[in-house]
């Protein structure tokens, strides 16, 4: 797809990941043949080289461009001279010939920078650096680009769906976590999508009346965009047709919470296998694909395993005894990119080593404790980790360590547990990781009876419930008296307690007033879950 206008293209081009803070970009101006030209990414001196922004210099000399925005290379067009480039990389290509950058071409506050010489190279502008006025001198008399038009590619749209309108409803700039409705209007049973060009990849739009393609579309963490191009597809029967919005769209930076990594074995850690389980956490959601696992330099990537957001893997060989490096890489969901790397060792014949841990319950709901235990050598500093969050142990007794977590009502699905040991030496032992299971409410359960159950005439329904509500159990039974079963009159037996802090209840029921035999209905409520009902039998 080729577009017209360069400067709308290259508006788009956001900070995808880490931003670049240029040094020494205040007061270096631009001039082409002696005009002063203006850009919202002004130059900047990175590393001894200046960077130059490729999109107004070229939108100054008026070439073409494309802009693919999966592979992140650009193709820019001057008569018949044909620049080829990709973000992130030191090579160019000019009419077929490679061109090593001093420095990769990259984004600076989403604008496309590259090395000020490659703007000579690539248009055959005659470009001069004045140092001691801080001025880019541009001539474009020394260009030998011809005078070739620009292809043009009406015909290539001529059968091509179309599109009436691309529109979105964001006035301001956006967060990430805040939402954006883009609305498609165009010829109908088409599929379409929207990117926001540079920043984001193609989603779908969908056909919710004839000609109309909308979504509403929720801003990814780690997104940053100033003055973004939006820009709408349309494909039907094989052909393609593409449209602006008219109104540039911004999303506005937030402070990315600090990565939180919990790994095991932790860095400098001594582990006694020689085969030992290595796991981690990402701080973020990944993209599966993406991930890649190192130890000591090889890669081992199609050997792990990914549950969610935590990563596993065991060698299957014996690794030496000695220190080990271990380096994980993953690209976020919303497309920032994640690396860390940490040591641990080896030694199968140290005398530390963590020989028991557990936790209790294993299945948690809001305000439930959960006890977590650690046996390994005493003198040491415990610790133990809930997702990202870090708590102590006591040592309860020689060698024996103890803590307790709340759940929460932000603890929601499968959370690791970890613990560790951290002695005077500087030796740190870490558990095996074990999944905890937590749901944000907990829902009524009775543990001990079921429907059809013959029970004694003094009984107890115990179950789960949320720690702190009130459980009521009713018994309903008849007493046998002609006139209450002929007016439907039941007798009740009531008695309710509060569910324990370990989420548990227990409720003793006195049934002696019951004949032998006799059926009678349970019910059992806490005010909020559903009721749960039961017909049991008296023995």
């Amino acid at each position: 797809m080729i577009f017209r206008n360069p400067s709308k293209l290259f508006l788009s081009l956001s900070l995808f990941f880490f931003m670049v803070a240029p040094a020494m970009s205040q007061g270096i101006s631009v001039q082409l043949d002696g005009r002063n030209l203006q850009f919202d990414q002004p130059p900047a001196m990175i590393g001894g080289r200046l960077l130059v922004p490729l999109r107004g210099i070229f939108e100054a000399l008026q070439a073409d461009v494309v802009y693919d925005a999966p592979t992140r290379s650009i193709q820019a067009t001057k008569g018949s001279r044909v620049v080829q480039l990709q973000l992130g990389s030191r090579t160019a290509i000019i009419d077929g010939r490679t061109l090593f950058l001093d420095v990769p071409a990259d984004t600076i506050g989403g604008r496309t920078m590259v090395p000020l010489r490659f703007v000579s190279e690539a248009l055959g502008a005659d470009v001069k650096w004045e140092g001691a006025t801080k001025t880019v001198r541009l001539s474009s008399s020394g260009e030998d680009g011809g005078s070739t038009p620009p292809p043009n590619n009406n015909e290539e749209q001529a059968d091509a769906p179309r599109i009436d309108q691309v529109i979105h409803n964001a006035t301001r700039a956006l967060q990430p976590g805040q939402t954006v409705d883009v609305v498609v209007y165009g010829e109908p049973g088409g599929q379409a999508t929207f990117e926001i060009l540079g920043a984001t990849q193609a989603i779908a739009l969908s056909e919710v009346s004839s000609g109309k393609y909308q979504t509403r579309w929720t801003i990814p963490n780690g997104l940053v965009v100033s003055n973004g191009v939006l820009v709408g597809h349309l494909t039907k029967n094989g052909k393609k047709n593409v449209a602006e919005a008219q109104r540039p769209l911004t999303v506005s930076a937030v402070q990315a919470p600090a990565e939180v990594w919990n790994i095991s074995p932790q860095d400098g850690a001594t582990v006694t296998s020689a085969r030992p389980s290595i796991a981690l956490i990402f701080p973020q959601n990944v993209q599966p694909n993406s991930v890649r696992f190192y130890l000591d330099g090889l890669d081992f990537s199609n050997q792990v395993r990914l549950n969610g957001r935590q990563l596993i893997w065991q060698p299957d060989y014996d690794l030496n005894n000695a220190q080990h490096q271990a380096e994980v890489q993953a690209v976020s969901t919303s497309g920032q990119r994640l690396t860390h790397r940490w040591n641990f060792n080896v030694n199968p014949n140290t005398s530390s080593e963590i020989r028991d841990f557990s936790v209790s319950p294993d299945q948690l709901s809001t305000g439930q404790n959960m006890t977590v235990r650690l046996v390994a050598p005493s003198g040491g500093q415990g610790t133990f980790t809930v997702g990202n969050l870090r708590m102590s142990l006591r040592e309860i007794s020689p060698g024996i360590y103890q803590g307790t977590y709340t759940a929460n009502s932000s603890d929601q699905g499968i959370r690791a547990v970890q613990a560790f040991v951290r002695y005077n030496s500087g030796q740190t032992l870490s558990s095996q990781v074990l999944n905890v299971n937590f749901s944000s409410q907990s829902q009524l359960s009775v543990t001990n009876l079921s429907e059809g159950m013959s029970v004694g005439p003094n009984f107890n329904v115990q179950g789960r419930g949320t720690p702190g509500r009130t459980v009521s159990v009713t018994v309903e039974y008849s007493s046998g008296n002609i006139l209450e079963a002929l007016t439907g009159q039941m007798r009740t037996i009531r008695n309710q307690t509060v569910v324990g802090s370990n989420g548990y209840f227990d409720v003793p029921i006195d049934g002696s007033v019951m004949r032998q035999r006799q059926r009678f209905r349970v019910t059992v409520s806490d005010g909020q879950s559903q009721p749960i009902q039961m017909i049991l039998t008296r023995q």
